[in-house]
């Protein structure tokens, strides 16, 4: 089980690809290019680190998130039954999504990370052979960053660097209809690997980063900027690739009778790389109580709209930070994937 289980998110039509994603940003309807202030920016715009306003040490966080789809594939009862149900829909799996010693504050951050996803797609069902996209890796990397002010502090410029190991592939497959019941219901997945042998990679990438946010005037509480961030390409051969992506984002903070109240709106890559299918405007809304000096709340409530609507909710119990969200992606097929995070972390 373990080919299958070691996998990374990868470049897909119909929804957007990332190298990382926070449960926060999924809460909010991956609204987030001109709200990134945690030890996420990085992984959204790097100009956002002269948002953090706290020096902020992530020991740990893990993450893992499944999606409708495999949860009902994992009855034994449904996976039994005749397949046909499940054409144009995927089996969605990431078993773990690690970041360890991330670093941020107000100019420069690093994070280390590995994360893996299991991605299977059915395309088309005929007979007892079933046409897939298999998507499967397992990565690990760092990325490191700095940003500065300009223009009286008006004007934030981030610049970072990555860099991610990937093993794994992404390819379409034929398989019969036993292989995938063996694999999630025996575990047995001989039949289903080696339907996928020789597609394998393993492959390091590099890219940089750059991002900008810009502070407009403050009107009344509320404290509006506009984002912008080029996210660079990784490609990893035969195991995937993430385009380079251009993504515009606005928000606005403001505070009210003690609950600190971000509203954010995103347009999506810009320059069409991820061939989205559900839309490219994304809309979230952040509720936090009680801002801590690991940089989160105390209590933070999140909802949000990428064609669908998310929600989110996150718990600082002292250290411990535990982060759910519910949200959903478009697949190429144009259906509606519903899919769960749960994450846990040690903030400091």
């Amino acid at each position: 089980m373990g080919a299958l289980c070691a996998a990374a998110a990868t470049v897909q039509a119909g929804e957007y690809a990332a190298l990382r994603e926070s449960l926060r940003a999924r809460g909010m309807g991956g609204a987030f290019t001109a709200v990134a202030n945690d030890e996420y920016a990085l992984f959204y715009n790097p100009a956002g680190l002269r948002s953090v306003y706290y020096n902020i040490f992530a020991l740990v966080n893990a993450a893992v998130t499944v999606n409708q789809t495999t949860t009902d594939f994992g009855n034994e009862a449904n996976a039994s039954n005749a397949l046909s149900s499940y054409s144009g829909k995927k089996l969605y799996l990431e078993p773990l999504d690690l970041g360890l010693l991330s670093f941020v504050n107000s100019r420069f951050g690093w994070s280390v990370f590995g994360n893996s996803v299991f991605d299977f797609r059915i395309d088309s069902i005929s007979g007892s052979n079933v046409d897939a996209t298999f998507n499967a890796y397992g990565q690990f990397g760092g990325v490191l960053g700095g940003a500065w002010s300009f223009l009286d502090h008006q004007l934030d410029v981030g610049i970072s660097g990555k860099i991610a190991h990937r093993t794994g592939s992404a390819t379409t497959v034929t398989v019969t209809e036993q292989a995938i019941i063996d694999a999630y219901v025996s575990q047995n997945t001989t039949a289903l690997e080696n339907s996928i042998k020789t597609s394998y990679d393993n492959k390091t990438a590099f890219s940089a980063d750059v991002g900008v946010m810009y502070h407009l005037d403050s009107y009344y509480t509320f404290a509006p900027k506009l984002g912008l961030s080029y996210l660079g390409e990784l490609n990893f051969g035969g195991a995937g690739k993430i385009p380079g992506t251009l993504n515009l984002g606005a928000s606005t903070e403001s505070e009210y009778g003690g609950i600190d109240i971000i509203m954010a709106a995103d347009y999506m890559d810009v320059l069409d790389a991820h061939k989205l299918k559900g839309g490219k405007f994304r809309f979230g809304l952040e509720l936090g109580v009680e801002k801590l000096n690991n940089g989160h709340h105390a209590a933070s409530f999140r909802m949000g709209h990428n064609g669908y609507l998310s929600s989110g909710i996150s718990l600082n119990l002292w250290k411990l930070k535990i982060d759910y969200a519910q949200y959903s992606q478009t697949l190429n097929s144009g259906l509606e994937d519903k899919r769960k995070s749960l994450g846990v972390g040690l903030v400091f």
